[in-house]
């Protein structure tokens, strides 16, 4: 949380946004790359985890709705780029559709179980999604993140957990343009701990019509700090 005192705005954050945006623009990490990251194994220990197995697949795999979805998508995209191609099948095309035809990757969310490549005749594999959003599911990926190695083997149903975790990075691609926008002042006055008196004295001069009950909270737990406030 910046203080309004604390700094001053000298670039406009919108522009600094879209500048961001375009220099990222061309290092978008493309689905043939992903997939990389995956091995064959990597699709049986997938299929395991719902009692499925690689002779049977993708029959097995795909549920009635899934499959009729599946050949939709395949109708309305035809056979060209399939390797850049990406669809979920558990989107109705006929509502809404959800696909990709340049390469990029689908925004994941907690419903979309099965992201179907056309190309490689399988689904999109929770290593894949999870590499996708920075998670160092490999050594040289968590060489990268300095961090330890991510096992999604471990995770018992991966691709709910993912939800809708993309916003993350936008979140943090907002952040970083407002930061990169504001000039901090050297020396800004330091603010006065916050203690029972000087909280009622502020709520006093912005008029207590505007009090909510967060403030309320608050000052509650000055006074008992081990207490809850009930509304």
């Amino acid at each position: 949380m910046l203080r309004r005192d604390a700094g001053v705005f000298i670039r406009d954050p919108q522009k600094v946004y879209h500048q961001l945006c375009k220099g990222l623009n061309d290092k978008h990490l493309t689905l043939p790359e992903l997939c990389k990251v995956s091995t064959g194994s990597d699709l049986a220990h997938e299929l395991g985890l719902s009692g499925k197995s690689l002779e049977s697949y993708p029959e097995s795999f795909l549920g009635n709705f899934e499959k009729q979805n599946k050949k939709k998508y395949e109708d309305l995209l035809g056979e060209e780029s399939l390797e850049l191609q990406a669809f979920c099948v558990n989107q109705n095309p006929d509502y809404v559709s959800k696909l990709k035809k340049t390469g990029l990757l689908p925004t994941f969310t907690k419903s979309d179980k099965v992201i179907w490549l056309p190309g490689l005749k399988r689904h999109l594999l929770a290593l894949e999604k999870y590499a996708g959003h920075g998670f160092g599911v490999t050594e040289s990926l968590a060489a990268l993140n300095k961090t330890p190695v991510f096992n999604v083997a471990a995770l018992s149903n991966p691709h709910p957990m993912l939800g809708n975790g993309q916003h993350i990075g936008v979140s943090a691609l907002v952040l970083a343009a407002a930061l990169f926008s504001v000039q901090l002042w050297e020396d800004p006055e330091p603010r006065k701990p916050l203690t029972l008196e000087t909280a009622l004295s502020e709520r006093e001069q912005a008029g207590w019509m505007n009090c909510s009950f967060v403030t309320l909270v608050h000052l509650k737990q000055l006074v008992s700090p081990n207490s809850s406030v009930h509304a």
